[in-house]
């Protein structure tokens, strides 16, 4: 009688192993730093899928090894609906004005944001084991504390900068957007008068195109609106970087100041749209992972419409070989799927088989 209130077996005769690595277990943490995920087990044992949690300050946060097993391939776990509310950092009141200016998400490094300040090159990242808000090639303020997001730092210091250190403030579409039509952000623009770090939303923005048919070389339109949340980097800049908010899991790259559909066939590219609200010239789906270089969502093809003048119309008393096509009386093409086909009806199966399942005139 076994002392266990079940009975007892030999585990080599009743138990398989059949993943030995598995992605959620012992490895998952949480791990109190992201360099405690990536240094307290064997790289050996990672895998593709694996996921690890860091507690941070914004409480446990997930990273999963991605697209590889390397220290630089672990990054933080996209949610179902936007990559992140903050989506840029505005820095201020830095002794090295240059470094003053707003940074646009750019990606990751080391399961961290990072962030791009286009005009300057200028950059926020971590390395690792600090933060750094960078020039080309140059460090100009450092920070070592271990933080989720550059603004949560507390103290920089200066690498090859100048005194004051700068002010971090994270900029969210949310809760900082100010409503505008397409006419009155491009007249802001126009007249320099955008606030840089804002965001603006476009409420009547509606994709248009050329169409791109040769029967059809005609102006289209998206069914509906799609209001675009845009960022102005200084009075007169906006970033190539929106969000929708119909689609709050997609990066749009769009062109505010496109006058046609340039990146969308060869027909009239160069040809304005009369009242062009900008152009959607990337857009990735991060829940599906759908990356085109054009506005998928909206953008319609035309289904070509066969010339039929030039096809026969059905005659019983003609003779058809294999893959001749003809037409009845509705415009409805068939092919012949044999030689020698005289005097069988278009509804004679092993005679003929119809082109497509419409009716194509």
């Amino acid at each position: 009688m076994s002392n266990y209130p079940f009975e007892t077996f030999p585990l080599t005769k009743k138990i398989g192993i059949v993943n030995p690595i598995s992605n959620l277990d012992a490895r998952y943490g949480p791990w109190p730093t992201f360099n405690d995920a990536l240094t307290s087990f064997d790289p050996s044992i990672r895998e593709i899928g694996l996921t690890v949690a860091v507690t941070g300050v914004g409480g446990v946060r997930e990273y999963w090894y991605k697209n590889g097993v390397g220290d630089s391939d672990l990054v933080l776990k996209l949610d179902d609906t936007i990559v992140d509310s903050e989506t840029a950092v505005l820095v201020s009141g830095a002794g090295s004005t240059i470094v003053n200016g707003t940074y646009i998400e750019s990606g990751e490094s080391f399961g961290k944001k990072s962030y791009l300040k286009s005009e300057t090159n200028g950059s926020i990242s971590w390395n690792g084991s600090s933060w750094a808000i960078s020039m080309p090639s140059v460090g100009i303020y450092q920070s070592f504390e271990d933080v989720e997001f550059p603004w949560q730092v507390n103290t920089w210091t200066v690498v090859s900068g100048e005194l004051p250190v700068p002010t971090l403030t994270p900029i969210t579409p949310t809760d900082n957007f100010t409503n505008t039509t397409f006419s009155e952000l491009t007249s802001l623009k126009a007249n320099n008068e955008l606030v840089p770090g804002k965001y603006y939303r476009i409420s009547d923005f509606q994709l248009m195109w050329w169409n791109q048919s040769v029967n059809d070389a005609t102006v289209k339109m998206g069914l509906s609106a799609e209001p675009l949340i845009v960022l102005a980097l200084s009075g007169d800049k906006i970033s190539h970087e929106a969000k929708s908010e119909v689609y709050p899991q997609d990066t749009i790259y769009y062109d505010v100041d496109a006058i046609s559909s340039y990146s969308w066939g060869t027909a009239n590219t160069d040809t304005a749209i009369p009242n062009f609200k900008g152009w959607i010239y990337r857009r990735i789906d991060h829940k599906l992972n759908i990356d085109i270089p054009w506005d998928w969502r909206h953008i319609t093809v035309n289904c070509c419409r066969p010339d039929m003048s030039s096809i026969s119309l059905y005659s019983s008393s003609s003779t058809y070989n294999l893959y001749d096509v003809v037409k009845n009386a509705s415009d409805k093409l068939y092919y012949s799927i044999q030689d020698s086909n005289t005097g069988n009806s278009l509804t004679t199966t092993d005679r003929w088989l119809p082109v497509s399942d419409f009716t194509e005139g």
